[in-house]
């Protein structure tokens, strides 16, 4: 049987509650409150289910006792889930709790303190009425009993909220996230501004800071950017070089991929009109953004992503432009500030060899991409080298469904690379098999069309691993080298594959005969060596003509203990030390905080550890072993912490390419950095097993 109202409160506030199911029931409303409603033989958490999907509103009598209660917290959570309007009846002056805040965050209140509750009853159950007839969520708060009302969010002060909107609500309500970067100005205040305006129109606001930090914490991130109906990243000097801004704005394009385009994207440039780090480009770039300067763009910003909400046309301003695609690369071959490490060299006679098949490995973030474009410019110096460039992280998730597809992508990348004046269906056969028709189109149009050798750099390869052709492809890769190897006439005596990955092979590849990563000239990136940090920390000082970041060789070395090398965060380290003046001592109490130097890369670490279940799936999907047992790796994570060894080579391979975990065998594996070490304690093990570890260390 369906309810008017569904009424949510903690146990403590037993007596309470059922005075106020009394009060609505003897104004006409009717009412489901346990235990009274639920049936005999009838489980607790079905009834409360069934009651809050079939319930056309949900009252919270809200207090210290409901901030605590569990049980509050999941029927909040299920009500907003199922998109039920929720209406907060505080007891007291206690603000939402960081759970419940996630939820009721952007919802006004009404107030009934102090007691008695007699006085407040009518104006609750008429304000039940109002909204019901309205089919609304509840956006402002009522009348309270004695005549004045309250300002937004119960301000008795009467003070005023910055944001100036139009009372009236949205026709439809939609989940908006809001993406940024903590701690940056203008970012935070406009944020504030776009927060409280969106939802005094009734739409519902996801934002980050709402969340505790933990691994449900990552969990909920990518759930909310991915359910959302329109994702907006805030995009200024600051935020675009942000990682976790990065990885929310990716979550977001491969959620559209799938939702049929949901959520749209709708960028705001702060200030900032300059081109976009690699990752961001290829998202964000092709897309419409409007542009924010001062806070007097405020009202019109707000008004443009109002309408670009219910898909009308933007009203007149903000400033809304256009930007045509780019491409950019990792650092630049010629910075000052690249490290030139054994493996450079290595890579760059194997090119200049023109060996079949160059491979590179290395972890996340380790500078392959940089090395990589190194390799490409030093052969186009080479006037007798062409060259083609493929980043697999730039194509959409739909030329990944089917081997035609992708091959028609790469067909069309290649063509336009090359000045080819062909297209895929100039020369697609549906009598051939994919492989084929890619192999006339290399063959004929490429190879034979060259007068010079070409190298094929292919960045992020790894993206190919769980796409179901994936042995297609890279089988075919493996037969090129197969048919140079033993004749020397084949077109593909022409061509040398410059492959770019970071992910165990291994993991994904069924028959390795038929793998391109078990032949060819193999590189391993390695972290920087305690010389190489040494070198870097003068460039940096020498390129600014100021002292060196680091000045003393005891500095250098607790630098180097506690980063152990990792190119990104060596480098990180190095611009906030000397950005802020830091002396080692300060980087040290800032480096694991979470709004710290390193808190947006260290986030995302646990966003990863949260997101394993899908290399999991893969993984059992395609290895021709019998599937491992489940490892959780944020459990694989706490047991390491511990002392404990990886309890899987998997587990352990899937670590290490992340860049969470170094070594050369399950065994032996260890964390990667102290930093790591220091912050995964803190958000992955219980003060009781901290203890044991220090103990266990000392």
């Amino acid at each position: 049987m369906a309810h008017d109202v569904f009424i949510s409160y903690s146990s403590h506030d037993k007596s309470v509650a059922n005075e106020v199911c009394e009060a609505l029931e003897a104004r006409q409303l009717s009412c489901w409150i346990a235990p009274r409603n639920i049936m005999a033989a009838t489980t607790f958490a079905s009834a409360i289910g069934d009651a809050i999907r079939q319930s056309q509103l949900v009252l919270l009598v809200h207090s210290t006792h409901a901030n605590n209660s569990g049980y509050v917290l999941n029927e909040i959570r299920l009500a907003f889930d199922n998109q039920k309007p929720i209406l907060p009846f505080r007891l007291e002056n206690v603000h939402y709790s960081g759970d419940l805040d996630l939820f009721l965050g952007a919802v006004h209140w009404m107030d009934a303190f102090p007691q008695p509750l007699e006085p407040y009853l009518d104006s609750l159950a008429n304000t039940i009425k109002e909204k019901l007839a309205k089919g609304g969520a509840i956006i402002e708060v009522p009348t309270k009993p004695g005549g004045g009302a309250d300002k937004p969010n119960g301000k008795p002060d009467g003070s005023t909220s910055e944001t100036q909107v139009s009372p009236k609500p949205a026709t439809e309500s939609y989940k908006v996230a809001l993406l940024y970067k903590r701690n940056a100005q203008p970012d935070e205040q406009l944020l504030k501004f776009l927060e409280e305006g969106l939802s005094a129109q009734g739409h519902r606001v996801f934002i980050d800071r709402h969340l505790r930090m933990g691994v449900e914490w990552a969990e909920k991130i990518k759930q909310h950017v991915s359910e959302a109906d329109a994702v907006v990243p805030l995009l200024s000097k600051n935020s675009v070089h942000s990682e976790m801004l990065e990885y929310e704005v990716q979550t977001a394009h491969e959620a559209a991929q799938k939702r049929n385009g949901k959520p749209r994207l709708l960028p705001i440039r702060l200030n900032y009109e300059e081109q976009l780090p690699e990752a961001l480009d290829a998202i964000l770039t092709p897309l419409q953004y409007a542009l924010w300067r001062t806070p007097e763009d405020n009202d019109d910003l707000l008004k443009y992503l109002l309408a670009s909400l219910q898909e009308e046309p933007p009203p007149p301003g903000p400033e809304v432009l256009y930007r045509l695609p780019t491409t950019a690369g990792g650092m630049p071959p010629d910075s000052p500030f690249y490290v030139v490490r054994p493996t450079d060299n290595d890579f760059l006679m194997a090119l200049r060899r023109r060996e079949s098949i160059v491979l590179v490995k290395g972890a996340r973030q380790m500078g392959k991409t940089s090395l990589l474009a190194r390799g490409l410019q030093q052969a186009r110096k080479d006037q007798e080298t062409k060259v083609i460039f493929t980043d697999f992280q730039k194509l959409n998730a739909s030329s990944l469904k089917r081997i035609e597809d992708f091959y028609r992508a790469l067909i069309q990348l290649i063509a336009f690379q090359l000045k080819l004046k062909v297209k895929p269906a100039d020369i697609w056969s549906d009598d051939s098999a994919p492989n084929m028709n890619f192999e006339m189109f290399m063959c004929e149009h490429v190879l034979e069309a060259s007068p010079v050798p070409i190298v094929w750099g292919m960045d992020e390869v790894d993206r190919l691993f769980t796409c179901d052709f994936a042995g297609d492809v890279f089988g075919m890769f493996r037969a090129w080298h197969n048919d140079r190897a033993a004749n020397p006439t084949t077109p593909w005596q022409q061509l040398t594959l410059a492959i770019v990955y970071a992910t165990e092979a291994s993991l994904f590849i069924r028959d390795l005969n038929q793998s391109p990563f078990n032949v060819g000239t193999r590189f391993y990136l390695q972290d920087f060596t305690l010389d190489q940090v040494m070198e870097l920390n003068r460039h940096y000082g020498e390129v600014f003509h100021i002292q060196p970041p680091l000045r003393r060789q005891g500095e250098i070395e607790r630098f180097f203990q506690l980063l152990n090398g990792q190119p990104f965060l060596t480098h990180r380290g190095l611009q906030e030390t000397l950005k802020h003046g830091w002396s080692m001592e300060q980087l040290e109490q800032e480096a694991v905080r979470d709004d710290g130097p390193f808190g947006d890369h260290l986030r995302r670490i646990l966003v990863l550890l949260a997101d394993d279940h899908e290399v999991e799936n893969s993984v059992k999907d395609r290895s021709t072993q019998p599937a491992p047992d489940h490892c959780k790796l944020r459990d694989v994570v706490k047991g390491v912490l511990k002392g404990e060894p990886c309890p899987t080579p998997e587990s352990f391979y899937r670590l290490r390419s992340a860049g969470i975990m170094t070594g050369k065998t399950d065994e032996s594996g260890k964390l990667r950095c102290e930093l790591y070490a220091r912050y995964l304690e803190q958000h992955l093990l219980t003060a009781a097993e901290r203890a044991a570890v220090r103990s266990r260390s000392a």
